[in-house]
């Protein structure tokens, strides 16, 4: 026991000689009757906050003499030589184990908790609550560096299980809309971003190595829990979505309920392994709408459509005649019409009517109706040749 004695009366004098005070109950911390709580002071130290703890407690700095030194308040150094082939903390540097047998009530949380950090920044600069770094230099291929390795286990029916949860709270008493990055985004859950020299992989990646079990829906937004986007692409990648694998559907919107359009889109391209299919139903919805799809046309005016030939059909606004026109090789043909507005095929039609020619480098709209006409157009391109 006075070797023990000795022991501690000499760790005690070396941290008092790095002018440091020091309060200690009876050896046996936390135990002792009444129980004693090992304290260790820096010079000028406060203690507060939520430091109260069972066992130990160290104090640092003060707001009369703060810590200036650019060092941890503990420090913990290990150098180790192990091989193992099992994955877990169990060998790691600093080891915390909690065990609760919490007896909650209903609508209680009854939280065991093993970690807690709590920083406030009061003066003129950020935050950080954790900071991790995890280099890998092994000399031999297939280890990996985890930032962090985080594993929610639910064990029992009706348990949930969140590996990570992200909240970012935004007291300042400002919305704080996204703009892209001007201005930098300020209230954010998660931040990811690549770093180093070269390509990194994947931004987020959702996998499973064995195969089984999986997740049954790989990213998830809730009811209330978004407001204007959720997901917005404003880099200047190759594609913004690319599908691979077997699949029912590509994009099924069929429980969705628009005020606009369902998909806005500058142009619509289906690729030569598909075709465009619908499924309305007639008697509630037109299969293909373009009463969008107007162009307005002086008297005596004219509007010439984009390279390439196929079938044209058209509707002017003052009487609402229409009339389909086919188009190719430098010449047009009508072919329908309603009403005598529209006129067979010509680049100068009489007083009162419309038509589309050729113009000599275009397939064109003609208006010589007497006043101002909008026109709806909706067009069907078999080459991109005229």
């Amino acid at each position: 026991m006075k070797k023990i004695l000795f022991i501690f009366s000499m760790l005690f004098a070396h941290l008092a000689h790095a002018q440091t005070a020091f309060t200690a109950g009876p050896f046996g911390i936390g135990v002792t009757t009444p129980s004693a709580t090992f304290d260790v002071e820096a010079v000028g130290a406060v203690g507060g906050g939520n430091a109260n703890s069972t066992l130990a407690r160290f104090y640092a700095g003060s707001n009369t003499a703060p810590t200036t030194a650019i060092t941890p308040t503990v420090g913990i150094s290990r150098y180790e030589v192990i091989n193992q082939d099992t994955e877990g903390g169990q060998n790691a540097a600093l080891y915390v184990e909690d065990t609760g047998n919490n007896a909650s009530a209903a609508g209680e949380i009854g939280q065991v908790n093993g970690i807690t950090a709590n920083v406030f920044q009061i003066g003129q600069g950020d935050s950080v609550g954790m900071f991790a770094y995890s280099n890998n230099y092994s000399t031999n291929g297939g280890h990996t560096a985890y930032g962090g390795f985080f594993d929610a286990i639910a064990g029992t029916a009706g348990t949930a299980a969140f590996g990570l949860e992200i909240d970012s709270t935004n007291s300042t008493g400002y919305d704080v809309p996204y703009t892209g990055l001007s201005p930098y985004p300020n209230e954010v859950g998660i931040h990811i971003q690549a770093a180093g020299a070269n390509l990194n992989t994947a931004g987020i990646w959702v996998g499973n190595v064995s195969g089984s079990p999986l997740y049954d829906v790989g990213v998830a937004f809730t009811a209330g829990s978004v407001k204007t986007t959720a997901i917005e692409d404003d880099s200047n990648d190759t594609n913004i979505l690319v599908s691979t694998g077997a699949h029912s559907y590509g994009i099924n919107l069929a429980a969705s309920s628009f005020t606009g359009q369902s998909i806005v889109v500058p142009g619509l391209a289906v690729s030569p392994s598909g075709s465009m299919q619908s499924s309305v139903v007639p008697t509630t919805s037109w299969e293909y709408d373009s009463t969008g799809s107007h162009v307005s046309i002086a008297n005596g005016g004219n509007a010439a459509m984009p390279a390439g030939n196929g079938l044209i059909i058209v509707e002017e606004s003052v009487n609402h005649n229409s009339a389909v026109y086919l188009c190719s090789v430098g010449s047009c043909a009508i072919g329908l019409s309603v009403g005598g507005v529209w006129s067979a095929s010509t680049t100068a039609p009489s007083t009162g009517h419309l038509s589309v020619a050729w113009s000599g480098s275009a397939y064109t709209v003609y208006n010589n109706e007497g006043a101002t006409e909008t026109v709806v157009i909706s067009s069907n391109r078999l080459n991109s040749a005229n």
